[in-house]
């Protein structure tokens, strides 16, 4: 937040605890959705419920008013901040709060299927833009958005008053696509990443072909008045899965994973690269024109996957994922603790591993989001292990069967 405060959204079931916190919250019975804040320096400052129910949210960003941005999604009976909720199939929920968790508005999208909200970031002007999957053709935010008869990705620009102001659906011709990461340059133009098993796909109009293997992936980039900007192309011979996108000096920064030859420069030359393992992590930059700048590979290993990435102080990019086995991040090799750890990968501005880490334990942990401030990362997930080991060399012990954790690294 603008003063420091770390803001972490989750839900629990049972008793609440936070380490270092004699308070708890008990949940009632159910699932419930809590907001906590903390000082820079780990302690707890506040604590509260928000609605319950099966509501899972997958991102938050604030705006410069300091509230929260949430998006995800619920199934059945539910409420959020005081609005209920009712999904048959899973629907799609993206929510305004204030900083103490109370609702400004609440809004959701329903089509005949599963659908899903996947990522919000918000812009210097105050609008919002979201991402996400829809089932069908349906309305999120009073814009019509998917496609009849094929499950679709999507993003969709919101005013801060919770009104749309256009859309771009990621077309296919057969099949399915994903529209996962979204983020906003310095300049204001607007990137999505995300995948598709389609002959081609049709994103604002600029038809992107499709390679050999079962899915590509795709970077759409638009103006703030939704002109289309050109997309890039990554081609596979296997799966290639665009998980999420940053910028940095208004080139774009993609991160996800890979499992064949794949060519994240279709048009140009030197952009494939071989898979140095099962299934890789992978972060590419792109300037301006769309030309590939570099990409980063982080083989040999299994179950890699590069799921966040955030800009640090003087154009360093953060990235972070989960692994299985092992993962070779610049001179540095990492071996899981369990059955998935979280890695931890600090880039200069050209790609190359300035300090990696990883924090897990004898368990799962496979679920991680981060923000960053400056040269500080902050990062949030959910863990199995009953030892988690974080990187400063610091252990917590499990308190329930699935505990959320909050990390900062300096």
């Amino acid at each position: 937040m603008s003063d420091g405060t770390r803001m972490a959204f989750g839900f629990f079931n049972g008793a609440l605890h936070v380490t270092g916190s004699s308070d708890s919250i008990i949940s009632g019975g159910g699932d419930r959705n809590f907001l906590a804040a903390f000082q820079p320096d780990g302690s707890l400052a506040t604590m509260t419920t928000v609605g319950g129910g099966a509501v899972a949210m997958r991102r938050m960003a604030r705006d410069r008013d300091d509230n929260l941005l949430l998006v995800g999604f619920f199934a059945g009976n539910s409420n959020f901040g005081g609005v209920p909720l009712t999904s048959v199939n899973g629907d799609i929920i993206f929510a305004k709060l204030d900083r103490t968790g109370h609702a400004i508005w609440v809004q959701s999208g329903s089509g005949s299927g599963t659908d899903q909200g996947m990522d919000i970031t918000t812009a210097r002007d105050g609008n919002i833009y979201m991402t996400g999957v829809a089932s069908d053709e349906m309305s999120v935010a009073g814009e019509d958005v998917g496609q009849a008869g094929h499950a679709t990705g999507f993003m969709v620009k919101i005013r801060s008053d919770g009104g749309g102001v256009w859309q771009q659906t990621a077309g296919v011709s057969a099949g399915t696509s994903t529209c996962a990461g979204v983020a906003v340059s310095a300049d204001g133009t607007v990137v999505v990443c995300g995948r598709y098993n389609s002959p081609t796909l049709d994103f604002a109009g600029d038809i992107l072909d499709h390679g050999s293997g079962s899915f590509d992936s795709f970077i759409g980039r638009f103006g703030p008045d939704g002109a289309p900007m050109g997309n890039i192309h990554i081609q596979s011979a296997g799966d290639v899965n665009a998980y999420d996108v940053t910028t940095v000096d208004n080139d774009v920064i993609v991160t996800g994973s890979y499992d064949a030859t794949t060519d994240f420069d279709p048009a140009g030359a030197g952009g494939s690269v071989k898979v140095k393992g099962i299934v890789n992590a992978f972060v590419a930059r792109y300037s301006k024109a769309r030309e590939l700048r570099w990409v980063k590979t982080f083989g040999p290993g299994d179950d890699q996957v590069g799921v966040c990435l955030s800009p640090l102080a003087g154009g360093n990019i953060l990235v972070c994922g989960f692994f299985s086995t092992t993962i070779t991040l610049g001179s540095t090799t990492l071996t899981a603790t369990g059955t998935g750890d979280v890695f931890i990968a600090r880039l200069d501005g050209d790609g190359n591993v300035l300090s990696a880490s990883k924090l897990g334990g004898d368990g799962s942990d496979d679920s991680v989001v981060a923000t960053t401030t400056g040269s500080t990362a902050i990062f949030v997930g959910g863990t199995e292990s009953a030892d988690m080991l974080f990187p400063d060399g610091s252990h917590r012990k499990r308190i329930g069967s699935f505990d959320g954790y909050i990390f900062q690294q300096p």
